[in-house]
């Protein structure tokens, strides 16, 4: 068994997927927190686990307060995957899973130290430490372009999931994402 960490968005999407056409027996885990797209992502990642017949466990995660959320261009959690993953792992013990699956690309290396390939190393050598399980990141050398191809492939579509920092909800089409934001901007 695997757990994935299920943002809501296309790459753990495509993370999740992969491992079911791979047969991997699969758990999603989502994290609530205080981010604009809290309700939107979740949203997302109740569908697509219903759609795909997979458990869904849902956490409530609190960062620290001070000076946690930046407010540059768009709002970011600074070590919101650190936190996650520490969480997914724990999950992942107590349940005999044999990995924990997080859906980072290489479009988030620059902005997200806790994207890049020596956090993970570094990750999971504290789990090894530990006795824990590893985390595989899948999508590492990927560009969003082989992402959005690989969803094709998978048939997730557009609407099935979002990548946006402030979606907006209409009352017509539900979450949408708002077009502007640096996630929607990578996403294209």
């Amino acid at each position: 068994m695997k757990i994935v960490c299920l943002s809501g968005g296309l790459d753990s999407a495509v993370v999740l997927a992969r491992y079911i056409e791979q047969g991997e027996d699969v758990v999603a885990m989502y994290f609530r927190y205080q981010h604009p797209s809290s309700s939107a992502e979740e949203n997302c990642a109740t569908r697509l686990c219903d759609r795909f017949g997979v458990e869904l466990i849902c956490r409530f995660i609190e960062p620290p307060t001070s000076g946690i959320m930046v407010e540059a261009v768009d709002p970011v959690v600074i070590g919101r995957n650190t936190i996650m993953l520490a969480n997914a792992c724990a999950e992942a013990r107590v349940r005999g899973a044999s990995a924990v699956g997080f859906g980072a690309t290489a479009e988030d290396l620059d902005g997200f130290p806790d994207c890049r390939p020596a956090f993970f190393a570094a990750f999971n050598a504290v789990q090894a430490a530990i006795g824990g399980v590893s985390v595989e990141t899948p999508l590492i050398d990927w560009s969003k372009a082989q992402v959005k191809a690989e969803a094709a492939r998978l048939s997730i579509g557009d609407d099935e999931t979002i990548s946006c920092y402030r979606p907006v909800l209409d009352g017509h089409k539900g979450w949408q994402s708002c077009g502007v934001c640096l996630s929607c901007e990578v996403r294209g």
